[in-house]
């Protein structure tokens, strides 16, 4: 990769890291806050706001939605909706509360759309040229956001083995996702696909005391999907992309025309003569 490359990546990597600090820092807050999650949900907001407001002014809002929402690669839309229920499952045992509830659901759709605005969206307008991205931007821009999912270890904690596993399977994730935006060149397909798993996980691990899992592995099943996130994501990007050219050069082929022969002109054919409009008789040589 070029130098400028590297440049934009420390610079991609230092904002992630400084919000997603910041978001943490607020998660704290709202421990103490009347309103549960509000503070760092009205942070997740605001720079959804931001974003928003430059893709305006900078003219790159095109990018966004610029691809169709449906298509034959929306079906990998099954894939985390699937995978989630099955890791999460657990039986509806708690109630939050209205309000609790309506907050958790707002901050878990403000912080997929702000990361995937950041994470896909500006990674996009950074990395992505001529409709394709190198291989190690891909690899880097996903190991960066894996790694910023760990911050919320500062006000959840949790295990160095369960840790490991957040970090790649957000990692695997974060390469399937940016695979969808570079396939469909519509933003809401990732953030569909981002929803479909972190909503039922989000919503599992708040009404249920004990979400464990359709099978009670959800560790296991959690390794299988960031597998199978990676294996989609690396064919979407490249050996999908390759079999759809060469199926469109064979279709040019079949409906190509054929070549263009010479046409026969008419043999010159000479007269005899003729009459003028007033009358008077002509020969060839007039």
């Amino acid at each position: 990769m070029k130098r400028k490359t590297w440049l934009y990546l420390a610079g991609f990597s230092a904002v992630a890291v400084a919000l997603s600090w910041l978001l943490a820092g607020l998660a704290i807050r709202d421990r103490v806050a009347e309103v549960p999650f509000l503070f760092s949900t009205l942070a997740k907001l605001l720079v959804i706001l931001l974003i928003l407001y430059y893709a305006k002014i900078s003219g790159t809002g095109k990018y966004l939605l610029c691809g169709r929402t449906f298509s034959r690669d929306t079906v990998w839309l099954a894939l985390p909706l699937i995978a989630s229920v099955l890791i999460c499952y657990g039986a509806i045992d708690t109630r939050p509360g209205a309000l609790a509830g309506a907050m958790m659901l707002l901050g878990v759709v403000a912080g997929v759309v702000w990361e995937e605005l950041y994470f896909r969206f500006a990674a996009r307008l950074l990395f992505e040229r001529c409709g394709k991205y190198h291989l190690l931007v891909v690899v880097l821009t996903s190991v960066v956001y894996g790694g910023v999912q760990l911050f919320r270890a500062l006000y959840q904690p949790i295990g160095v083995g369960v840790g490991l596993m957040l970090f790649v399977l957000t990692t695997a994730q974060g390469i399937f996702l940016t695979a969808l935006y570079s396939k469909t060149k519509n933003i809401l397909v990732p953030l569909l696909a981002h929803l479909a798993q972190d909503v039922p996980e989000t919503l599992f691990h708040q009404f249920s005391t004990a979400p464990r899992g359709v099978f009670g592995t959800g560790e296991f099943l959690r390794g299988l999907l960031a597998i199978a996130y990676t294996a989609v994501g690396f064919w979407l990007l490249f050996f999908s992309h390759h079999i759809r050219e060469r199926r469109q050069n064979k279709t040019r082929a079949a409906v190509a025309l054929p070549p263009v022969t010479d046409v026969a002109t008419p043999e010159k054919t000479h007269t005899t003569g003729g009459m003028h409009a007033s009358g008077k008789m002509y020969t060839p040589e007039e």
